[in-house]
């Protein structure tokens, strides 16, 4: 029997479940490893899962097995290197293979299932006594023929909705049953076309010459000659109907007449979202003598088949080596993975690419659309819907691109490899990009570069121990000078009354000369929102989350406190919750303050916030950016999204608000992503000819960060904190596990985090720290305690893994026990 032919079918479904599940194929049915099928589960859901394997016999007993109702492809849709990935990141990250399908896979593609409510076919017509909400409920079904529970709760209050809904389904008025959606479906667009007897060059030309009587007629039909020949088509291809209108300047009624004539027809055609319009390919760029070393180093060490580091100062140049490496990629016909930590740097970088790439390069990230993700996807595997869809050589994106079916996979470039945003927090799995694109190099046999000012101390050290090649950059492109760094003392300033509200005098003078020069300036502060929270200044009283542990964050646009965990929204108080006095205070500072202080301080300035509430919407970010680029911003007010690689000309002056802040945070990598934020916000300023200036207000000015910080010495901040690393064990000498146990109730909790802690200490020991409370003991009514295990760095990695999963599942097996979530985390950030 040929696997294709067999009997039962192991079928993956997007959920926690720890197995596939079995199915029967019916006869004369065809599946093949790797395709979509719809099944069922349960009485009443259909899901859509994929074939993960071939089973001659079903694991149970056959009269319990289901059967397989669709196959919804033809060829498969993941590739066998997608698999083995998949199955590494369920072991590595500890979660379940339905969870990484869920994750990897762009939503138009898991056509996920949706409940609907109808009328039953038998519903009684006779009168029933029914109450209010009932009627509401059947009327709006009745009213739309069919609407889904999501949109009918919605309308109706989920509680009491869904008790309606039950009520009228035992009444047997309506039924719930799911269906299959998604799918972000094929883009259309209107062309025209000669008819077949004018699509010769001598008819087209006699009937071109029979229009003179009827002008603009002539003229569409010369305009869409001009058209193919422009693009390099004959007089069989079709050209868009926009286009055509435009071109020629008239309306749609004159195509309408050329139609009845039966010179045209009018098409509607598939087209691809990412064909565009063809660009002209700029040469590649110039590198000067220190990058050039660069890049010949870089392919010494790559074809030795090793991982490389490049560890260049800002500004040095090195996305013009990774375009270099880009070329020679796609001049041995192979493909290239360019991955980037932030959304907002795609639209910047990608404009770069495609100016000597053209239509290769290809986006991909949340903030597409499903189709737009669908389509590229569809692409890279080789089964592009649009018959004008380009060829995509290189990818360019955020971490989720590495679940792309990348085929021919030649280069992977990790930009900004040090990047927190590499690591994903939520949902499972929660990986990390960067390990994850260095196991694929391995996977597919391609190089791979990282490339950083301010290197990860595992990557530098994996460097320092010869398992990464290194490759150095130690000064700027061109003429440009690293910035001046000056540590502005707070406590002094204040002393001095030098403070401008949060801005000392120094920086206040150092924006405003920039200003005057014509100059831009960059501003950093680590909070979004206008302050942190507000405080009662006679009993102390600060206003906190109902549902989390955190104070609530005040907005000022939209005149509302927020909760960043949850979302939550209160008014703003104008009286204390507690004892009724009305001296309520902003305590702290975020961008929204930083953006009005300036403001005030100098009116008439252009000023602009780049974080999480300003970059809202598909271009939010790339919009500010651009706006930046092109000098109709002065004043650049932003979170980390302004430490992330961005390349402005005109930055002078970069001051960085309360370094403090970056310095208190409570773990053991705050120093590692301090010098990190702090170094790499300072890189923006100055990076071509005028030399820049950087300005850290802090009042510890004696941590050893800001004078690493203010000497660019990377080897003194390496050296320093390998060695604490070392000292107290952590990574890179250890790999850390984090198990987070979530449950309303505390005290059940409490219980639950000490037995499991003992039953881990079994195998791992002193090893074993917690439980205890996070630093926010609870988000979303749920209770938080966390155990933190560091495992050896060691052939047993995996041994160990199943062992920490297989406490979770003896734990989950006590009755009272099992409401208790476990979230796992491998590598922690």
């Amino acid at each position: 029997m040929k696997r294709e032919e067999s009997q039962y079918v192991d079928v993956l479904l997007p959920l926690a479940m720890p197995v596939a599940l079995t199915y029967r194929v019916p006869e004369g049915m065809v599946v093949r490893e790797g395709v979509r099928v719809v099944v069922p589960l349960r009485k009443t859901s259909r899901y859509v899962g994929l074939v993960w394997g071939f089973r001659a016999t079903p694991p149970g007993a056959e009269e319990l097995v289901s059967t397989v109702e669709t196959v919804i492809d033809e060829a498969p849709i993941v590739t066998e290197e997608q698999r083995r990935l998949w199955e590494w990141m369920a072991k590595y990250y500890m979660c379940t293979l339905g969870e990484v399908y869920k994750c990897a896979m762009p939503a138009g593609l898991k056509l996920e299932r949706e409940s609907v409510v109808r009328l039953r076919p038998d519903c009684p017509r006779e009168v029933m006594p029914l109450s209010e909400g009932q009627q509401r409920t059947l009327f709006l079904v009745e009213r739309r023929g069919e609407i889904s529970l999501e949109k009918l709760l919605q309308e109706l209050g989920k509680g009491e909705g869904m008790r309606w809904l039950k009520q009228l389904v035992r009444l047997r008025l309506l039924t719930v049953e799911d269906r299959v959606v998604g799918g972000g479906g094929q883009r259309y667009e209107t062309y025209v076309y000669l008819e077949e007897e004018y699509a010769e060059e001598d008819a087209f030309v006699q009937m071109l010459g029979g229009l003179s009587r009827a002008p603009t007629q002539e003229k569409v039909m010369s305009a869409f000659l001009q058209l193919l020949h422009a693009g390099g088509f004959s007089l069989h291809a079709g050209v868009p109907k926009k286009q055509l209108l435009a071109a020629a300047r008239v309306n749609a009624g004159v195509l309408a007449s050329l139609a009845q004539k039966k010179i045209i027809r009018e098409q509607r055609v598939s087209v691809s979202r990412f064909a565009g319009e063809a660009l002209r390919e700029a040469p590649l760029p110039e590198l000067s003598d220190a990058q050039q070393r660069g890049l010949d180093s870089i392919r010494q060490l790559l074809s030795e088949g090793r991982p490389v580091l490049l560890h260049g100062v800002t500004g040095s140049g090195k996305t013009e080596i990774y375009i270099r490496l880009l070329a020679e990629c796609l001049s041995r016909g192979q493909r290239a993975l360019y991955l980037l930590p932030e959304i907002a740097l795609t639209a910047q970088l990608a404009l770069r690419l495609r100016r000597v790439f053209g239509n290769r390069v290809g986006l991909y990230h949340s903030k597409q659309s499903d189709a737009e993700r669908e389509e590229l996807y569809e692409i890279l595997l080789g089964q592009p819907t649009a018959a004008d869809a380009p060829d995509v050589r290189i990818v360019l994106g955020a971490r989720s691109a590495l679940f792309l079916p990348h085929r021919d996979l030649g280069l992977i470039i990790v930009d900004e490899e040090h990047e927190s945003s590499y690591k994903q927090h939520s949902p499972t799995p929660r990986y990390q990009g960067r390990d994850v694109a260095l196991y694929m190099a391995k996977e597919y046999g391609c190089g791979i570069v990282l490339g950083s000012a301010t290197p990860s101390l595992e990557s530098y050290s994996n460097a320092e121990r010869g398992r990464f090649g290194l490759v150095e950059l130690t000064e700027r492109y061109g003429e440009a000078l690293l910035p001046a760094v000056e540590i502005v003392d707070v406590r002094e300033a204040h002393r001095r009354n030098e403070m401008h509200g949060h801005i000392s005098r120094r920086l206040f003078e150092a924006v405003e000369d920039a200003l005057t020069l014509g100059n831009q300036v960059i501003l950093f502060q680590n909070r979004r929102g206008y302050a942190p929270y507000l405080q009662c200044e006679a009993c102390g009283w600060v206003p906190t989350c109902e549902h989390c542990d955190v104070s609530l964050t005040y907005h000022r646009d939209s005149e509302a406190l927020v909760c960043h965990y949850c979302g939550e929204h209160q008014p703003l108080h104008s009286v204390c919750g507690a004892c009724g006095s009305s001296q309520l205070a902003m305590r702290g500072l975020g961008t929204q303050r930083v953006e009005e202080e300036l403001q005030q301080l100098l009116p008439g300035v252009r000023v602009a916030r780049l974080d999480l509430d300003s970059t809202k919407g598909k271009h939010g970010a790339a919009r500010i950016i651009e706006q930046f680029t092109e000098g109709e911003i002065d004043v650049l007010v932003g979170t980390q999204m302004v430490t992330k690689g961005l390349d402005f000309k005109r930055v002078q002056v970069v001051g960085i608000l309360d370094a403090d802040s970056l310095l208190r945070m409570p773990e053991f990598r705050a120093s590692e992503r301090a010098y990190q934020l702090m170094a790499q916000v300072g890189g923006r300023a100055g990076r071509h000819q005028e030399a820049g200036r950087v300005l850290i207000q802090a009042v510890d000015v004696g941590s050893p960060v800001l004078s690493w910080v203010k000497e660019n010495d990377y080897q003194a901040f390496y050296s320093h904190q390998i060695r604490e690393r070392y000292e107290y064990d952590y990574p890179p000498y250890v790999r850390l596990v984090r198990i987070t146990l979530r449950h309303r109730d505390v005290c059940l909790l409490q219980q639950v985090s000490e037995a499991f802690g003992e039953v881990l200490r079994i195998r791992f020991g002193e090893r074993v720290l917690g439980p205890q409370s996070p630093l926010v003991s609870r988000v979303r009514e749920y209770f938080l305690m966390e155990l933190l295990v560091k495992l050896p760095r060691s052939a047993r990695g995996m041994e160990d893994r199943c062992y920490i999963e297989g406490c979770i599942a003896s734990t989950h097996r006590v009755p009272e026990y099992r409401q208790v979530q476990f979230w796992v985390d491998a590598d922690p950030m």
